[in-house]
């Protein structure tokens, strides 16, 4: 293929309580478009894309059988969701950037029935920290909302699934802050965190329940381990002030490792889904890719034998 094209894989699973529950419910391959050379980025070359990389994973009629139990301990509407997924696509390096359009790519509406027609589930990573007030109240810039609720209602009217991510807050892992990226004083990065999911949550509570919130992409740095756990805590208790029943997406810390799974303690809500980053084969989801020390190589195909057991061993 002439263009890098990186994938991330995630594996949902469902939880509820303290303990987890599951840890596989499905495979579901999120085709990042924005680590793809912006030039490349067409209609067309996103048919072309969406369908080489179509990947599906079977669960034996054992699996199921234990899903079923598993699913006993959430919500009816948690575990059919996470059986329903289906195939997804992460729509990144747009409203994630800075600013939209400052890496080279727009969320345009020509996507919405490309992306429909092929994906059951929508990812959308957004950086509401760069359009929030400095302060700790972090008052939403109503303008970039609108722009957010557009994208959201265009998925959603076309009856996906959209999971709205909280995404790249750097002051909140303790990251240095990127060119074109606010810093705020450090007393109040965590109380505009969880004033930020409570304007959200509020702005979407009467949507429909195929939009799922995903607290925070990747959490790590200073959130690694138990400041993670106690910080999804209090997000979650705000998120639930004004949506009690909808659906939340949480992740361990350490990048949403699978090795930090034993880490993340969740709390007693049965309307959680687990989410972990696995990004083998590496050499396949990060082809092309520039910013990493090692120089990666491209045309890396995907799954044979060898690979898939890297996804699943991971």
């Amino acid at each position: 293929m002439p263009f890098a094209s990186p994938a991330e894989l995630l594996v949902l699973g469902v939880a509820a309580g303290s303990e987890m529950s599951a840890i596989v419910a499905m495979y579901v391959l999120r085709i990042n478009i924005g680590a793809m050379r912006t030039k490349f980025i067409t209609w067309r070359r996103l048919v072309s894309c969406f369908l080489m990389f179509s990947l599906s994973f079977s669960l034996n009629a054992e699996e199921l059988s234990e899903n079923k139990q598993i699913c006993k301990s959430v919500s009816r509407l948690a575990c059919e969701t996470s059986r329903s997924l289906g195939r997804g696509i992460n729509m990144g390096a747009m409203l994630d950037a800075q600013r939209e359009g400052l890496w080279g790519l727009r969320l345009d509406p020509a996507f919405v029935p490309v992306v429909a027609g092929k994906f059951s589930n929508v990812r959308i990573p957004v950086r509401w920290s760069n359009h929030a007030a400095p302060t700790a109240d972090a008052t939403l810039d109503d303008f970039f909302a609108k722009r957010v609720d557009t994208v959201i209602d265009s998925f959603l009217e076309r009856g996906m699934y959209v999971v709205l991510d909280m995404h790249n807050y750097s002051q909140l892992f303790g990251d240095p802050v990127l060119p074109n990226e606010f810093e705020v004083d450090p007393d109040v990065v965590e109380a505009r965190f969880l004033n930020m999911w409570r304007q959200i949550a509020l702005r979407y509570k009467d949507r429909s329940p195929k939009l799922i919130f995903e607290l925070l992409n990747e959490p790590h740095g200073r959130l690694n381990g138990d400041p993670w756990n106690k910080l999804l805590a209090k997000a979650l208790k705000v998120v639930r002030e004004s949506n009690p029943n909808r659906l939340v997406l949480i992740g361990p810390s350490d990048w949403n490792a699978v090795r930090d799974l034993p880490k993340l303690v969740l709390p007693a809500d049965r309307n959680l889904i687990v989410t972990i980053h696995n990004y083998d084969p590496f050499f396949f989801t990060h082809q092309g890719i520039k910013y990493l020390p090692m120089k990666m190589p491209t045309g890396v195909g995907c799954c044979d034998a060898a690979q898939k057991a890297l996804i699943v061993d991971s």
